[in-house]
């Protein structure tokens, strides 16, 4: 259901961007889209194929709180750093990608512009997915029904509105917005609970690298290499987490 909605929502975005003038706007969501859903399709899809089965069979609520805890931190581990990647180097990535042939400068920024706001969706839809199958296992039916309708809605509102003003920047960034607000309704306890000590470290770490990679670029001008660049920001990122000891990092180095 979760992977199923988000198809039928970017395919909904295809259908309100024929509604803007702009050349290959319908075209700049296909790919921009597929660029963001590789990190899901590659981390969070085999985790949750894994986790499922052993969640199914927990009875004890405390355990399967524990289990979800860690999931949601494992998430924010990995689809933070990635959401950083894709939204500052977004032109470079699809230029490197894309940029060929018919596929000119124009349409790198299109798709650029476009990639920027998926990016943001990036947690949103990774804790959703996440979500739907935690409350699958507690059989909290409703909340499946009621996050999905509020995102629906919210989506197809904030287009509308969007059409109406022409405003291509509430139009690409109206799914990430419809994501996070039903989140914050639906799932305000699981949000809460996320909020634990390894999150923090996460986001110390991403600011970290962010900053760090700002300040060699300011002194060796190294902007022209901008897989130079994103190597040094992972880099610093995984040796903050190191150095400030974040639970998920210290488990996997361990086995």
């Amino acid at each position: 259901m979760g992977f199923g909605l988000i198809e039928i929502l970017i395919s909904a975005q295809k259908i309100f961007a024929v509604s803007f003038d702009i050349e290959g706007l319908v075209s700049s969501i296909n790919y921009s889209y597929k660029v963001m859903n590789l990190p899901i399709s590659i981390f969070l899809f085999s985790v949750l194929s894994v986790l499922f089965p052993t969640m199914t069979k927990i009875k004890d609520q405390k355990e399967l709180d524990k289990i979800a805890i860690n999931l949601l931190s494992a998430i924010f581990f990995v689809m933070l750093p990635f959401t950083v990647i894709l939204f500052n180097y977004a032109e470079f990535i699809i230029s490197i990608l894309f940029e060929r042939g018919e596929f000119g400068k124009q349409s790198v920024s299109i798709t650029a512009s476009q990639l920027k706001s998926f990016s943001l969706l990036l947690i949103p839809l990774s804790f959703f997915a996440a979500q739907l199958r935690i409350v699958f296992v507690q059989r909290k039916w409703s909340k499946i029904y009621y996050s999905g309708l509020m995102i629906i809605t919210f989506s197809i509102v904030l287009n509308l509105i969007a059409i109406q003003y022409s405003s291509l920047i509430l139009f690409s960034y109206s799914l990430p917005i419809a994501y996070i607000s039903s989140i914050v309704i639906v799932f305000k306890k699981s949000l809460l609970l996320s909020i634990n000590p390894d999150l923090i470290k996460t986001v110390i770490a991403v600011l970290t690298s962010i900053i760090v990679t700002m300040l060699i670029n300011t002194f060796l001008q190294i902007n022209q290499l901008i897989i130079i660049e994103i190597c040094i920001m992972i880099g610093v990122y995984f040796i903050m987490q190191y150095l400030i000891k974040n639970t998920l990092l210290m488990k996997i180095l361990r086995r």
